[in-house]
């Protein structure tokens, strides 16, 4: 077993403040189509922290609406998977108001000036982000895409409490799964 590790710099500015540990993330390497991808995906034991979940399955967004639920001031766990989303979709996934920007068309996501790939394949849409104060953490396509980002975007704005999904066609998402970390809690 082989469990990664990152010292991931800020680029926010404050007395106080300079970096932080990633989360903690198990390596394995994946054969598709006969090329190895590695993957990095968080550790299993970071259930022990889990507070408390929630799962929403088979939740259809209108084009032009919004699906909003409603979160605590904490750090955050979301997976979000859809397996089958129109190309032309443009998807809008708000957390404490910063935006994960989802071109289907395009196969990647923004996340302020930085782009990922959605998928290695190019089909449906397997995000786990983890979010705290200053900093998501993007796991996409089963850890096969990862990005770290700790800067400015990354800031919670605490004062929009709300996972928000919207997109310009309709959609359909499999599953919406969040979890809260609470940290020092005792089992």
């Amino acid at each position: 077993r082989i469990i990664r590790v990152d010292w991931v710099c800020s680029k926010i500015i404050t007395p106080r403040f300079k970096s932080q540990m990633s989360i903690p993330a198990e390596l394995k390497l994946e054969n598709i189509n006969g090329i190895y991808y590695l993957s990095a995906n968080p550790v299993h034991e970071l259930s022990v922290i889990y507070d408390q979940n929630a799962l929403w399955e088979n939740v259809s967004i209108s084009g032009g609406s919004l699906k909003k639920i409603e979160l605590e001031c904490k750090p955050y766990n979301f997976k979000i998977k859809a397996d089958d989303l129109d190309s032309g979709a443009v998807v809008a996934i708000r957390i404490f108001g910063r935006e994960l920007l989802i071109k289907c068309e395009e196969n990647c996501l923004r996340f302020g000036k930085h782009t990922l790939p959605l998928s290695i394949l190019g089909k449906g849409l397997d995000l786990n982000v983890i979010v705290d104060k200053l900093s998501f953490e993007v796991y996409l396509d089963g850890g096969k895409v990862y990005g770290s980002f700790l800067n400015n975007n990354s800031v919670c704005d605490y004062n929009v409490p709300y996972l928000e999904i919207a997109s310009n066609k309709d959609i359909l998402i499999n599953s919406i799964f969040k979890d809260y970390y609470n940290i020092g809690k005792e089992k």
